[in-house]
């Protein structure tokens, strides 16, 4: 039955897990986190977590960064979840890379970081978050963190719009009133480009 078979594949899992296999220690602390073949038991969860995030397991990274941000089998800790959330973002994890970038922007539980937020925010923005794209769009308009640049602000709202982002045209609109008619062509040109990097990777 359905639940031999779950039972069997929490066995194969914890063999896995147990030879240090980081997919096999990050399926295990999901089954155990979701309860699912096995009783939930968050504490567990994070054990296996850690086993894969320590092995730079980039799924795992992420899973325990999100952990520590709501305080779920472990005490809540922002600067952890920072941590974990910045090693899953260079592992190339967008959605990491948005939060690691949100927590620098607003100083959520770490020091606010305008750099480190741009950083971060364009990565995410590159891999075709549209937040992320949006956000970045806004730091280019207002000179916040970045030289301001109603030009890189329009690239940039114009792909948030692209990825159906919904306050993107209406800030787009008033960017646009301080460019050219050539730099708004340009920047369209520059955008589209991105768009079709994002389309094709």
């Amino acid at each position: 039955g359905v639940k031999k078979d779950s039972s069997n594949a929490i066995k194969w899992l914890r063999a896995a897990a147990e030879q240090n296999d980081e997919e096999a220690q990050c399926k295990l602390g999901d089954a155990y986190y979701q309860g699912e073949g096995i009783p939930e038991d968050y504490k567990e969860a994070i054990k296996w977590y850690k086993a894969a995030a320590e092995q730079n397991y980039e799924d795992a990274q992420f899973k325990l960064g999100k952990a520590y941000y709501k305080g779920e089998g472990v005490s809540k800790s922002y600067s952890k979840a920072l941590g974990w959330f910045e090693k899953a973002a260079e592992n190339g994890n967008t959605i990491a890379q948005y939060l690691s970038a949100h927590m620098y922007h607003k100083g959520n539980g770490v020091s606010q970081d305008l750099k480190k937020a741009k950083v971060w925010y364009k990565c995410a923005a590159e891999n075709g978050d549209g937040e992320s794209q949006y956000r970045l769009g806004k730091m280019y308009h207002e000179g916040e963190g970045v030289p301001e640049s109603k030009y890189h602000a329009y690239i940039w709202l114009n792909l948030a719009q692209a990825c159906g982002h919904e306050k993107a045209k209406a800030k787009k609109k008033i960017t646009g009133k301080s460019l050219t008619l050539s730099q708004i062509t340009k920047a369209q040109t520059e955008s589209n480009e991105i768009y079709e990097r994002l389309q094709d990777g």
